[in-house]
C-alpha cells in the first residue's frame, strides 16, 4: 500500500510485545483521542464506533465506555459478532459475569465455532458457579481445535470444580 516491496527472507522475526509500556499507553491514548474526534465528526458511524470501542477496551481500562460503544455498534448491526465478543470480554473484566455470558451466548448462536465466544462463555459460567455447563462446550471445541491452551485450562478447572479431579489433572 505504501509502495514498499515485500521480500521473502530466511530470517525469522519474533515479536515480544510492547517493551516500552509508557510509550505504548501514550500511543494508545493518541489513537483513543483520534477515535473520539472521528466519532464526533461522523456521528453514529459503524466504523468509527468500532475503532473507538477497540481503543477503549482491552489494556487501556476504559471497559465501561467500551461496553457502551459496543452496545451502540449492536444497535446498528445486531449480528456483529466482533461487538458481542469484545463486549463480553469487557464485561468479564468488569466482573459482570451474567452479562458476559449473555453476550458470548449471542455470539455463539451467530457463529457456533468462534473460539473467542466459547472461551468468554466458559469463563463466565465458571465464575458464575456453573462450571458443569461448560464441559460439553469445551470438549466440543477441543475436538475441533486440539491442544487449544485456554480451552484446556478452563476445562481442567471445570473438571476439578465438578469433582472430576483426575480428568482435570490429565
Amino acid at each position: 500500500r505504501n509502495g514498499i516491496e515485500i521480500i521473502k527472507s530466511d530470517i525469522p522475526v519474533h515479536h515480544y510485545g510492547q517493551l516500552d509500556r509508557e510509550e505504548y499507553v501514550a500511543k494508545g491514548d493518541k489513537y483513543y483521542q483520534l477515535g473520539k474526534k472521528k466519532l464526533e465528526e461522523k456521528g453514529e458511524d459503524l466504523d468509527a464506533l468500532t475503532e473507538l470501542a477497540v481503543q477503549a477496551g482491552g489494556e487501556f481500562g476504559k471497559d465501561e465506555e467500551a461496553v457502551d460503544l459496543w452496545k451502540r455498534v449492536l444497535k446498528i448491526d445486531p449480528s456483529n459478532t466482533k461487538a458481542l465478543i469484545n463486549m463480553g470480554g469487557a464485561l468479564l473484566r468488569l466482573h459482570k459475569y451474567e452479562a458476559a455470558r449473555t453476550s458470548s451466548k449471542m455470539a455463539m448462536a451467530l457463529a457456533p465455532d468462534l473460539k473467542e465466544a466459547i472461551i468468554i462463555y466458559a469463563t463466565s459460567e465458571v465464575l458464575i458457579g456453573d462450571a458443569g455447563k461448560t464441559i460439553p462446550t469445551l470438549e466440543g471445541l477441543l475436538k475441533k481445535v486440539p491442544e487449544y491452551p485456554l480451552a484446556l485450562a478452563i476445562l481442567a478447572v471445570a473438571y476439578c470444580i465438578e469433582g472430576e479431579r483426575e480428568k482435570g489433572l490429565k
